[in-house]
């Protein structure tokens, strides 16, 4: 059975609460642990995808949930939650979702496993969440982790400078997809044969030749 089926006709269970506020009570469907609460008008109500009623049950039967499964005004169709839906869990009980939203306007979220353990972190919380704030990309005009790298080699085909260059792709890059880059380099101090390499960096984490990506070679003569 679709899990709207017990919703309909999909504004049946709603119940106004407030002048923009309404809930999608415990029993809509089987499993709520908390209410739904979705801010909206009652012509944004009747304009929501029917879909976002679904996401806001399923999200309420989510083990840890606490208070209710939230849903603002902009809500729309998502991945699991709707875009636009809230959740708060109780963090001895609740799940964690690195990804609940999705992908709608290419919005991205990563899971990293560290050998770190708490003891190790609380003392340093909040330098933490200060140097990761910093680190990661976010807002307008901010760039991405991925660059175009530069290794500098001698004749002997040792590494002189491992990070000797980098440069911005201009755009996102899919598979397949050929952009022009212009990378600055400063020429070397001693004169002689040098081998450029050039490899793709996904900075603070690794060069894609480590997983098996081919590198690109320029030979360089300083004088």
């Amino acid at each position: 059975m679709h899990l709207w089926a017990a919703l309909e006709p999909r504004t049946r269970h709603l119940i106004r609460i407030g002048p923009a506020e309404y809930e999608l009570p415990v029993g809509a469907r089987e499993g709520m642990r908390v209410p739904g609460r979705i801010f909206a008008s009652e012509k944004l109500i009747g304009e929501m995808d029917d879909q976002v009623y679904v996401q806001a049950a399923n999200v309420a039967t989510l083990p840890g949930i606490v208070g209710a499964s939230l849903v603002m005004p902009d809500a729309h169709w998502g991945y699991g939650f709707p875009i636009g839906g809230v959740a708060a869990v109780d963090p001895r009980s609740g799940v964690i979702s690195p990804g609940g939203i999705g992908f709608d306007i290419n919005c991205g979220m990563r899971l990293v496993r560290s050998d770190l353990v708490w003891s190790e972190v609380a003392p340093r919380l909040r330098e933490l969440v200060d140097a990761l704030a910093a680190r990661v990309p976010a807002g307008v005009g901010s760039r991405g982790f991925v660059r175009l790298g530069a290794h500098l080699l001698n004749g002997e085909a040792r590494v002189v400078d491992n990070d000797y260059g980098r440069a911005e792709l201009p755009r996102d890059v899919g598979q397949g997809d050929v952009v022009d880059v212009e990378m600055v380099l400063t020429a070397p101090n001693e004169t002689g044969t040098y081998t450029i390499e050039l490899d793709m960096v996904n900075e603070g984490i690794c060069w894609f030749a480590q997983h098996g990506s081919k590198t690109a070679s320029v030979e360089l003569v300083a004088t």
